[in-house]
């Protein structure tokens, strides 16, 4: 990169020394002294230039060398400051490029004018002319070694925004159509002075004058492309600025802009070049004193000049915007309908071929005519110089006659000849002042000043008075030995004679219409026909973003190259398809696999569920049979505790009967005499004292009601106490622990030891025992009894409230089952639960009266016995739970899934069974 900055730098330098040099001696033409003297001045004031220019050439690659070598030794180093400064730098270096050539110029020249006769005019128009020279040059030197730059900054990044910054993208733009611009009028400027031939001082004016023109141009051209920019600058402000609500709304505008950025900035070119050619064409005929045709001459190469100008131009601004659109589509998720180009394929082609082809045909009728009216120019001044010789030789001829010729012969020559033709006849005498000779009816212009000048220090040529609309030669006239003077004949230019039946600039110009309007036509053709299969191809690419992938691609094209890519679309579009359907195709295999998953996973749901039922009813289990241990010990205890007092009751019983006997002997109630004692009686079993009572003794009369009384109270007492002790037999039945061995169980007295246990639930409720002779179950005493209270409970809560509240409790031996019934006349259980009365913590009772446990245990009980618990669904009123157990002495069997379980809760009903 170093390389090719250094060989750049001097290639510019060589090329900014040979223009200005080509600039002053090729447009200016400053007056000629010896070889050596313009040699050494030329030497002397642009070799200090040169110097110059390299010092400031080797201050930039100096800067660049040692940036180079920062950023090999520290490569992680961020920013893009060093280079925005190197580029500020070639700015500069570019304005004092400009400055130098001036000052070189204007030493030249002034050095010059001291040594001639030299103008103002002409000292004036060489600074400008070399300023110019270097001007353009040096608006190459920012965008050719900026874009070295720009390779150097790479993928760098700055904080807060991209390697595309505002400042960069800017310099690039805008340093383009700078360069683009100065290479455009450096052709104008050729064209000028190899085409358009004009007289020395009319060029001076134009070179001295029409500069500051240019850079009022300049500065509006530069003007309205800041504004064409502003919607990208907005976009890379905000993005700098991290102004994340704004960006996407910014980024669409900066895209559309920079779609057609590069065409809008080309036509501001074309803009700026034409405007700048009107106000040549108004200055040089207005102030300059140009001839019209010379002025839409330069006019017309000015234009032409804009649009080649601007075609490079917009060629290269395209390939500094693709990576910022590829930045834009990359960085935000833009809608194709928002930032649809305006701009189509078809327009641009017909606009880019247009332009070439409007070029090209420009160029040639504008050829055409510069040929055409050089060479009416040459034939006017050759039939001139043929006049002015013929002119000479008659001179010559009568000197020989008539002897010596004086000036006087040559004006009498002169005008015998004026009234022949349409040519205009000069003479200027060795002194005194010019004649002029024409037409009586044409009015004839003086001498120029400066075709005097000529005619005076030369000895013949040619003369183009393009404002006089004269052209011709001139020769000195020297007849044996004596100057007489120079003469010039000039005729009217071909192109202004008014015998031409046409005007020939109309005619080329209607020629360029129709030739362009034919070569437009054929542009429009191959623009329609290359962008139609391009639209094909677009529609049916949309389509296949649609899913539409069973159409197949066909434009219609050759096996060209859109021909090829409809060819590939459409492979592309049939290997969619198959991977489509190979994808369906998983899919279906992937759902079936996905469904028979979901069943396994379900399986396995349900095993887990099962087993975490199970687990959670073994818990459950575990809980009741601790509270069962826990309450069985708390009835045991109450057993206990009421054991004690009624057995001390049971013992005072036969003492108190002994002592009523032996007061009964001592106040002679018993049979005195008799010797006999007390004997039981059939009914009751109790002592009985066999009394006689004297009549009429009232003493002993209400001894012996005393006696019986006492008697009755201690039979009422016996009652009782054997109530008791069968009730604390029964709790010590019911409270016996879960955990011990299975055992042969009665079932009727377990239904008699739980009806005994609920009289307090039962007071109200007539009980109806029907039992059958059973034998033995195998099973725990206390699990059944609990069984047999639930069921109890329940049947009795819910006739509670009838009049003819009624429970059965019935046993029965069918075959190797034995069933017990608890029926009651209740409302019964609704269709709607019977389902779910077993089912834990389901109670149809209100808050407060169940737990929704009792049918639950009481089913868990019985199955672990082996056995069923089911509810009658025949049952017309009331509600029938049927208990049904293996009869036998054998425990159930293990293999069953059954077996004796510790129950828990002794709680009372959960679903109500009435």
């Amino acid at each position: 990169m170093l390389r090719r900055a250094i060989l750049l730098s001097l290639s510019l330098l060589a090329a900014e020394l040979g223009l200005v040099v080509l600039a002053i001696w090729g447009l200016v033409h400053p007056p000629r002294l010896t070889s050596a003297v313009n040699m050494g001045l030329a030497l002397g004031c642009f070799f200090g230039a040169a110097v110059v220019l390299a010092a400031l050439s080797a201050r930039y690659v100096g800067g660049l060398r040692r940036l180079i070598e920062h950023r090999r030794k520290r490569p992680a180093v961020p920013g893009l400051a060093p280079l925005h400064d190197l580029r500020r730098s070639l700015a500069t270096q570019a304005a004092l490029g400009c400055l130098v050539v001036a000052a070189s110029a204007a030493v030249f020249a002034s050095l010059l004018a001291q040594l001639t006769r030299w103008t103002a005019m002409g000292i004036a128009a060489s600074v400008a002319a070399a300023t110019s020279a270097a001007a353009v040059v040096e608006m190459w030197r920012p965008a050719l070694l900026g874009r070295l730059l720009g390779e150097l900054a790479g993928g760098r990044r700055e904080t807060g925004g991209s390697r595309w910054q505002r400042q960069t993208l800017t310099w690039d733009l805008l340093w383009t159509g700078v360069a683009t611009g100065a290479a455009g009028m450096l052709a104008v400027a050729l064209f000028i002075r190899f085409f358009i031939p004009l007289r020395l001082s009319l060029r001076h004016l134009l070179v001295a004058y029409f500069p500051a023109t240019i850079l009022a141009v300049a500065g509006l051209w530069l003007l309205a492309s800041f504004r064409l920019m502003r919607p990208l600058r907005r976009y890379l402000v905000a993005r700098s600025r991290g102004s994340t609500a704004t960006e996407p709304k910014l980024a669409v505008h900066a895209y559309r802009a920079v779609q057609v950025l590069p065409y809008t900035l080309a036509g501001a070119k074309i803009c700026a070049f034409l405007l700048a050619g009107l106000l040549l064409f108004v200055e040089g005929v207005w102030l300059f004193g140009l001839d019209r045709e010379s002025a839409v001459l330069m006019t017309g190469a000015t234009a032409l000049s804009s649009f080649a100008a601007a075609l490079y131009e917009a060629f290269w601004h395209r390939a500094t915007l693709r990576p910022v659109l590829a930045e834009l589509a990359a960085t935000h998720r833009l809608d194709i309908a928002e930032v649809r180009s305006p701009l189509s394929v078809r327009v641009k082609m017909f606009a880019g071929f247009g332009m070439v082809l409007f070029f090209a045909c420009a160029i040639s009728i504008f050829w055409s005519f510069l040929q055409v009216r050089n060479l009416a120019v040459e034939f006017v001044q050759k039939q001139s110089s043929l006049k002015a010789e013929h002119l000479v030789d008659r001179l010559r001829t009568q000197d020989k006659i008539s002897g010596p010729v004086q000036p006087t012969d040559v004006v009498g020559l002169l005008g015998q000849l004026a009234g022949a033709g349409e040519e205009v006849y000069w003479y200027l005498p060795p002194s005194g002042p010019a004649e002029r000779f024409g037409s009586p009816d044409r009015r004839i212009p003086s001498l120029p000043f400066v075709v005097r000048t000529r005619m005076r220090r030369t000895q013949g040529g040619v003369l183009r008075l393009g404002n006089l609309g004269l052209a011709g030669a001139y020769m000195r006239i020297h007849v044996r030995g004596r100057d007489l003077g120079s003469v010039a004949v000039l005729y009217p230019e071909q192109t202004r004679r008014g015998a031409m039946p046409r005007p020939q600039t109309a005619v080329l110009a209607l020629f360029f219409l129709v030739l362009f309007g034919l070569c437009t036509g054929i542009v429009a053709l191959i623009a329609a026909d290359l962008s139609a299969p391009l639209r094909a191809l677009e529609k049916r690419a949309g389509e296949m973003a649609q899913g539409e992938l069973r159409r197949p691609v066909v434009t219609g094209a050759e096996a060209d190259e859109v021909g090829r890519l409809a060819f590939a679309l459409d492979d592309m579009r049939r290997s969619l398809e198959e991977q489509i359907r190979t994808v369906e195709e998983l899919n279906v295999s992937l759902e079936e696999k996905v469904a028979q998953r979901t069943s396994d996973l379900a399986r396995a749901n349900d095993d887990l569920r099962e087993a975490l039922d199970s687990l959670t009813s073994a818990q459950d289990r575990l809980v009741r049979s601790e509270k069962l241990a826990s309450i069985g010990q708390l009835v045991a205890g109450v057993a206990h505790e009421l054991n004690n007092p009624v057995n001390a009751v049971f013992n005072c019983i036969g003492p108190l009967e002994s002592s009523l006997r032996t007061l009964g002997s001592l106040y002679g109630l018993g049979s005195v005499g008799s010797g006999s004692s007390p004997e039981p009686t059939e009914d009751t079993g109790d002592m009985r004292l066999s009394a006689t009572v004297a009549p009429g003794d009232p003493g002993d009369k209400a001894i012996a009601e005393l006696t019986e009384d006492a008697q009755g109270m201690l039979r009422v007492i016996r009652s009782g106490a054997e109530r008791i002790q069968r009730i604390v037999s029964a709790l010590s039945s019911y409270a016996r622990p879960g955990g011990e061995d299975a055992a042969p169980v009665d079932l009727n007295a377990i239904v008699n030891e739980t009806l005994d246990l609920a009289v307090a639930l039962l007071a109200e409720v007539q009980v109806v025992r029907d039992l059958d002779v059973l034998p033995a179950v195998t099973g725990h005493a206390g699990q059944l009894g609990q069984v047999l209270m639930n069921l109890v409970a329940n049947a009795a809560q819910a006739v509670a409230g009838l009049e003819d509240a009624r429970i059965t409790v019935r046993t029965r031996h069918l075959g190797d089952r034995v069933e017990v019934r608890v029926s009651d006349n209740g409302p019964g259980v609704p269709e709607g639960l019977r389902a779910r009365i077993f089912d834990p913590f389901f109670t149809t009772k209100d808050v407060g009266k169940g737990t929704g446990l009792g049918l639950s245990i009481s089913h868990e009980i019985v199955v672990g016995h082996g056995g069923t618990l089911e509810l009658c669904a025949s049952e017309p009123r009331g509600a029938t739970f049927v208990v049904s157990l293996r009869a036998g002495s054998e425990p159930p069997s293990a293999e069953d899934g059954t077996g004796p379980i510790a129950s828990s809760s002794a709680s009372g009903g959960d679903a109500q069974a009435g």
